[in-house]
């Protein structure tokens, strides 16, 4: 996996020796890291003293909060990480073992929310005040019932 522009995201490395399922897979979950480290830029420069005002602040919080659920998601994945891979003899098929497509369906959800958090953070970087309450309230009268949503959920 590479990052050749910084701006652009991850890419598997050409001769890698992985199928272009894999691939793909493996892009989506980079993507996840890649916009996990944007939003992160931004509470990281909020928390170093641009965080002036209530509504910046308050962004500040949400953003926090949404990066510390993140965190704990990438405990529990990491329990699973470390389950061995059952054997083909194995009966039990109930055992929590992390597969590559089984961690892509896990943090699908996550890569969505993170990609709302990456685009309110871009949207509200320059915006202090009623001008960010603004922007964070109109992502809430987004017409996907799950942007409203969550952008609600950050709001409050």
């Amino acid at each position: 996996v590479s990052n050749p522009d910084i701006g652009s995201g991850y890419s598997v490395v050409s001769g890698a020796g992985v199928t272009g399922v894999e691939a793909q897979l493996v892009a989506q979950l980079t993507e996840l890291g890649w916009l996990f480290r944007r939003v992160q830029s931004h509470v990281s420069r909020l928390a170093l003293g641009a965080a002036s005002g209530a509504a910046r602040q308050a962004l500040y919080g949400a953003l926090q909060a949404e990066l510390s659920d993140f965190y704990r998601l990438m405990a529990v994945l990491e329990t699973y990480a470390g389950q061995p891979l059952p054997v083909p003899s194995d009966d039990d098929h109930s055992a929590t073992y992390l597969t590559l497509r089984r961690l892509v369906v896990w943090l699908g959800e996550p890569c969505q929310r993170m990609r709302l958090l990456a685009s309110l953070a871009d949207a509200t970087a320059d915006q202090a005040g009623g001008a960010l309450a603004g922007a964070v309230h109109a992502l809430t009268q987004h017409g996907d019932p799950f942007v409203a949503g969550y952008m609600g959920k950050v709001l409050n």
